[in-house]
């Protein structure tokens, strides 16, 4: 007859080993992937973008350089495109609304304008990230998969994304999204990776910016 000691044991075991398993399953569900796509070991210290394996998508990480790509750099919401823009176009940037603000100072100088589509129109004119040129302004529900569980690891920060993948965070997650919203369409779509959520923003506000293509 199996001891009371013995039990524990197994079961104390069965927990680490589950434990284990969905450890690496959470590792293998993204790859990171050099400046030409290639994908990288997990112990890599530096890589372009990241691979999300379950959904095919892949993401932009961000720069700490003061460079066009800059973690910190801050956008309004801009889009020509009448069939995606619900017939606002949003704001080609701050200083149109708040005129004490400097044009172009939200992005560093970076671009003239600081807004969501001179930003997606720049990265892929200019050779785009990781040997590809067709990055896209993700919607609300491809940026929901970015969404982690709430217990990561120590090491990680609190954010609801996995930070072993994307290391330069800017100090504020709220992303843009390339989805206006239903309701009013001086709105669009972002979600916060500090509590993991979903809320629509006036065009006009500044938010970071974190591109996607599909591997297909």
């Amino acid at each position: 007859m199996m001891s009371s000691s013995i039990r524990i044991y197994t079961v104390v075991f069965a927990l680490l080993l589950t434990s284990m398993v969905q450890s690496v399953w959470a590792e293998n569900a993204l790859t990171k992937l050099d400046g030409q796509g290639k994908p990288l070991p997990i112990y890599a210290t530096t890589w372009a973008c990241v691979k999300d394996n379950a959904t095919g998508l892949i993401w932009e990480e961000k720069t700490n350089d003061q460079g066009l790509r800059d973690k910190e750099w801050t956008y309004t919401w801009y889009d020509s495109d009448a069939n995606n823009n619900g017939g606002q176009m949003g704001y080609q940037d701050r200083h149109e609304v708040a005129k004490d603000s400097e044009q172009g100072s939200s992005c560093g100088k970076t671009l003239s304008q600081c807004n969501t589509q001179a930003y997606v129109q720049t990265v892929n004119q200019q050779g785009g990230i990781c040997g590809f040129s067709d990055w896209k302004l993700p919607t609300k529900a491809q940026l929901e998969t970015l969404l982690s569980s709430a217990h990561d690891s120590k090491s990680e920060q609190p954010q609801r994304i996995n930070t072993r993948y994307f290391a330069q965070l800017p100090s504020n997650t709220w992303y843009w999204s390339s989805s206006t919203s239903a309701q009013d369409h001086q709105y669009a779509w972002l979600f916060y990776f500090d509590y993991g959520k979903a809320d629509d923003h006036l065009k006009f506000q500044n938010f970071a910016v974190r591109l996607v293509r599909s591997s297909q």
